[in-house]
């Protein structure tokens, strides 16, 4: 079974990617990670008022109560724009793994002592995609009043944010490093 790194790292019919190609794939799916992240933000930012971190409150909340209490504290305004941010965040959480992977498949390249250490890692940024999706299930049935989901999607966002540091660390630490 081939890696993450292996299949972004080759064309659609197998052929690695020469080195010019495979940066530039990291590119465009980096900036398009970085734009999604940044038009969710702002989307994001409506909710601030009544929830300090946005959709992150929501996240981490932890316990049905905390949870039930955020959101009760929406308008209903507010509440549609969670929904529809969960929404729009299925498609940001194919795209943000696969953008690190894109990098890291990149610093493999270049690092090839570290390639095995980095494979590990795509492969959690896979599992990190994987985890979002129950995250936002969890947070989707919090908003139409289920809150008992609220700890699984606190959960799930620990393990995301955590995965995903790791991921982000290795790729800036080891981009970072001279050969």
């Amino acid at each position: 079974m081939r890696t993450p790194i292996e299949r972004i790292a080759t064309d659609g019919a197998g052929a690695p990617l020469d080195d010019v190609a495979l940066q530039r794939r990291a590119k465009v799916l980096g900036i398009a990670a970085v734009s999604v992240f940044a038009a969710l933000a702002l989307h994001d930012a409506p909710l601030k008022p009544e929830s300090p971190l946005g959709i992150v409150s929501l996240q981490l909340a932890g316990t049905a109560e905390a949870a039930a209490g955020i959101v009760a504290a929406f308008s209903q305004t507010q509440r549609l724009l969670c929904a529809f941010g969960l929404g729009v965040d299925y498609f940001f959480m194919a795209l943000y793994p696969t953008a690190v992977v894109a990098g890291l498949a990149v610093v493999a390249r270049r690092r090839p002592h570290a390639a095995r250490a980095v494979a590990a890692v795509s492969w959690g940024l896979v599992l990190c995609g994987f985890v979002d999706v129950i995250e936002n299930a969890a947070l989707m049935a919090v908003l139409l009043g289920a809150s008992v989901y609220a700890p699984i999607a606190a959960g799930c966002a620990i393990i995301k944010f955590t995965t995903l540091s790791v991921g982000l660390g290795a790729l800036v630490g080891l981009g970072a490093r001279r050969s």
